[in-house]
């Protein structure tokens, strides 16, 4: 039976103005609770601006990295948030660039680039260690695991005419694949998508609010997956080997026609560069989009066994809502961020820090780096 979540005990909008500490419990009645606290929220130094960020990962010392394609680069920051230096540039030749997806663990980077189908892993402080091809043309946020395995997404593997799962690869730090796995895609094809294919582009869009499959790799190399439409997480090896099932009752939020039109306008925006606006406005319509939002939008997982699950993304309230989950999937708590996600969840966790992605006061995305204390509540204990 689900515990009783406690609701927020620090409201945003009630806690410190900013430049100075914000507060967020996440809190069970029965339980000790996990404290966030807003380190880092803010623009960034003239140059260094996110464009259009990609991935975001935590390394062995809380520092954070962001992967970024507009243009093609990594940042990184310190444990506080704060800017310390820009890693790799836009190019194809050795620790250069096109469209960087990455993964941090302990001290080391590991960056996958589809449109150079090649991954390469570099040291935190951005030094070349090797790079290798892999296949095209498929890529997620890389998961890192206890041992320094990188999880990396190859080709689809295709049933019916469509693409069912995704085959990952596993490979070590000394560049070598040790294991290969499959874990399912989501959303289903073709009706989670807008898609667009004539002599001028060729362009596939999720649409908004349509539930999908979503995944994320523990840190012991398990998939995890949820089934968004409603809150159903399952844990297994690979495609096979169900481990453990996690339900919880979840009423239907409706989603207002004014959210639904906003969803399009925000998709012409940015993708009206590529595309004619006309064409957009005719693929993009609003019958497609469901009046019912998603029960689960985004997963992660930190380097600890902690499960964080996003509820709501902020688009519909401005608030980002979460759980988190212990190593045994017992609900730690409840907690809300006010903020909406950059066009899509863009998360980091690891066991001492919580780093996401949100829009700034001017469409523009901003990086909000968030201490977590205590550190070991909800981690692995002895045994597991």
């Amino acid at each position: 039976m689900a515990r009783l979540i406690v609701p927020l005990m620090c409201a945003i909008a009630a806690c410190p103005s900013s430049g100075q500490e914000r507060v967020v419990l996440v809190r069970d009645a029965q339980r000790d609770s996990l404290v966030l606290t807003l380190l880092a929220h803010g623009a960034l130094p003239p140059g260094h601006e996110l464009g259009h960020p990609r991935s975001i990962g935590i390394d062995g010392a809380s520092g954070v990295y962001v992967s970024d394609d507009d243009p093609a680069r990594i940042e990184k920051f310190d444990a506080a948030g704060r800017y310390i230096r820009t890693i790799g540039r836009t190019g194809s030749g050795p620790g250069e660039f096109q469209t960087p997806v990455i993964g941090v663990g302990g001290s080391h980077i590991f960056v996958h680039d589809v449109h150079l189908a090649r991954l390469t892993l570099l040291d935190t402080a951005g030094v070349l260690v090797w790079s290798r091809s892999v296949p095209c043309c498929r890529s997620a946020p890389i998961r890192v695991d206890r041992r320094g395995h990188a999880y990396i997404l190859a080709a689809p593997l295709s049933f019916g005419g469509h693409a069912a799962w995704d085959r990952v690869l596993v490979i070590n730090t000394l560049g070598k694949e040790t294991d290969s796995l499959l874990r399912p895609i989501g959303p289903a094809l073709p009706t989670g998508m807008w898609t667009l294919a004539d002599r001028q582009a060729a362009l596939s869009v999720p649409i908004p609010f349509v539930p999908a499959t979503l995944s994320t790799m523990s840190d012991s190399g398990t998939v995890v997956r949820a089934v968004s439409s409603r809150y159903e997480l399952i844990e297994s090896r690979g495609d096979r080997d169900t481990l453990r099932i996690l339900r919880r009752e979840s009423a239907p939020v409706k989603v207002p026609e004014a959210v639904r039109r906003r969803a399009i306008d925000d998709l012409v925006q940015a993708y009206q560069e590529l595309v004619p606006v006309s064409k957009l406005r005719a693929l993009f319509r609003l019958a497609d989009v469901p009046q019912v939002a998603p029960a689960i939008v985004a997963l992660d997982a930190d380097d600890c066994g902690r499960l964080w699950v996003v509820k709501t993304d902020g688009r519909l309230d401005n608030t980002i809502r979460f759980d988190v989950l212990n190593s045994r999937w017992d609900i730690i708590g409840s907690a809300e961020i006010a903020g909406v996600f950059y066009r899509q969840p863009t998360i980091a966790v690891s066991r001492e820090r919580l780093a996401v992605v949100v829009e700034g006061g001017d469409g523009a995305p901003e990086l909000a780096v968030f201490r977590v204390t205590p550190s070991g509540l909800g981690c692995h204990v002895r045994g597991q």
